[in-house]
């Protein structure tokens, strides 16, 4: 009896210490590794902080003993207070700063992850998912290219689809006609694919097109012409931020984020998430109700590829391959809202940590040398982002950033996209009140006034995205200022609907 008893209580100790361990111990050790995690990259801008300040102080220097004004790149070191003590001013100025920059990490971290305004939560979820796995790109990888698309540019052609305004923030699919936005796509896709590989253009158009036929007639907005749309955006964004000599993404990267445009939105009902989960759509229980429309997406872009005819990655190797499947799904599931918060948080957060690598990057663009879109991204800024958490950040953002670009486009361009989908959410709303759902403020069509919508949707959505974006991505600077600008037309039309004359 005695020796039973030993064993029962032997094994009530172990099966006390496993539990122990997978309650307390397991959480503890992940949180203990992300405090290291954290603590290393502190430390590391810490030290690239410390010697930028040692570099302005020789500057600072040299240039007084030669009676020169200190050069305006570098501003800071004008502002150092000076001290017989060098390095107790040095250290003393780092501490202040490093204190700085935890508040303003902490603040970030601390704020609410849901926005007040009632009208914007409609754009948002409640669920999340998985990321997909992601592999570093090394200085040395063969693919590191630049987003200088035009090097296998057929002129003719080029002027052509200039005059549709592809490449710019001007083109409007709404006003194309269906040859023109597929020559826009094509166009798109070809010149991304020729920067990865010279074997795949007979594939290229048959993919097109394939996709274009999966996208719905029935929706206002999630249709054909949106597609177009956003995959001009990221071109134009990818364009505009990678004509230096430095680039931020790999062509790989460039191509799967532009293929992956083409289809982000393929085969869209015209009803959310939200809307299909509750009501028990095929989608929803497929996806077991988690991002289904994303999912769709996702499964329908690689389902069109697994035709020899319409492979677009045929020519890539398996590792490329599986690394494009990984950037696709990746960027298209973070098209789903439910992540909008985490994007912009991680933005900040990137900011924050890199504020006085953005700040020189930043003054590149506006008080640089003359060619300063060919001096920018510094090199500082394109090491940064080499870290495969910011690659990843950088990729899901500016993508997700294209798919709700609409209020920073030109307003008369805003104003069409903005009715299209207030349209659809209003046909939604119609739905829900048929099949006796309770129909959200913004989806209903006579409770909606459409211009003070549009105000909230840029105020507490785009704009937290947009400036957290300008500040890693300067030269997108014009969108913010596009989207200020719309601002206020919307508030004047918002105005004369509510006081007529």
């Amino acid at each position: 009896i005695i020796t039973i008893t030993i064993f029962i209580m032997m094994g009530f100790s172990l099966l006390i210490s496993n539990s122990v361990s997978t309650i307390a111990l397991a959480p503890l050790e992940e949180i203990l590794a992300n405090v290291r995690h954290i603590g290393s990259t502190i430390y590391r801008r810490v030290e690239h902080m410390q010697l930028q300040m040692r570099n302005w102080r020789t500057s600072a220097r040299q240039s007084e003993y030669q009676g020169k004004t200190l050069s305006m790149k570098h501003p800071e070191a004008m502002m150092l207070p000076q001290s017989s003590d060098e390095d107790l001013t040095i250290e003393t100025v780092l501490l202040e700063r490093v204190v700085s920059k935890i508040a303003a990490l902490s603040e970030i971290t601390m704020q609410r992850t849901r926005p007040q305004d009632m009208q914007t939560l409609q754009y948002l979820g409640e669920t999340e998912t998985s990321q997909a796995p992601f592999r570093y790109l090394s200085e040395t990888d063969e693919s590191r290219g630049n987003s200088r698309f035009m090097e296998n540019v057929d002129d003719k052609n080029w002027e052509a689809l200039q005059e549709l305004g592809m490449g710019s923030w001007l083109l409007n699919p709404l006003l194309l006609e269906p040859s023109e936005k597929r020559d826009v796509s094509v166009a798109i896709v070809s010149l991304a694919s020729r920067q990865v590989s010279e074997d795949v253009d007979d594939v290229i158009a048959p993919f097109v097109d394939e996709a274009a036929s999966r996208y719905l007639h029935a929706p206002q907005y999630h249709n054909w012409a949106h597609a177009v749309d956003v995959t001009n955006t990221m071109f134009t964004m990818l364009t505009i931020c990678g004509g230096g000599q430095l680039v931020l993404l790999s062509r790989l990267e460039e191509f799967a984020l532009l293929v992956s445009a083409v289809c982000h939105d393929i085969a869209h009902p015209g009803f959310s998430n939200d809307f299909l989960v509750q009501t028990s759509h095929e989608l929803a229980i497929i996806y077991n109700d988690t991002s289904p429309l994303e999912n769709m997406h996702c499964a329908t872009l690689f389902e069109i590829v697994r035709n020899p005819a319409m492979d677009v990655f045929k020519a890539l190797p398996r590792e490329q391959r599986k690394e494009v499947r990984s950037i696709c799904v990746e960027a298209i599931l973070h098209t789903d809202n439910v992540h909008h918060v985490g994007l912009v948080k991680a933005l900040q957060m990137f900011g924050e940590m890199n504020s006085e690598i953005l700040d020189h990057a930043r003054q590149l663009t506006e008080f640089g040398e003359d060619d300063s879109t060919s001096a920018w991204p510094p090199r500082e800024l394109a090491e940064a982002l080499q870290e495969p958490e910011a690659r990843q950040m950088l990729r899901n953002a500016a993508f997700h950033l294209s798919d709700i670009s609409n209020p920073v486009k030109p307003f008369e361009i805003c104003q069409q996209w903005a009715y299209c989908v207030l349209e659809e959410f209003f046909t939604q709303g119609d739905k829900m009140e048929a099949l006796g759902l309770p129909v959200p403020a913004l989806l209903d069509r006579e409770r909606t006034i459409k211009p003070f919508s549009q105000i909230s949707f840029i105020e507490f959505f785009v704009a937290p995205c947009v400036f957290s974006m300008v500040r890693v991505l300067a030269p997108l600077r014009s969108l913010q200022d596009e989207m200020i600008t719309n601002l206020g037309r919307w508030a004047d039309e918002w105005q004369a609907e509510v006081q007529p004359p």
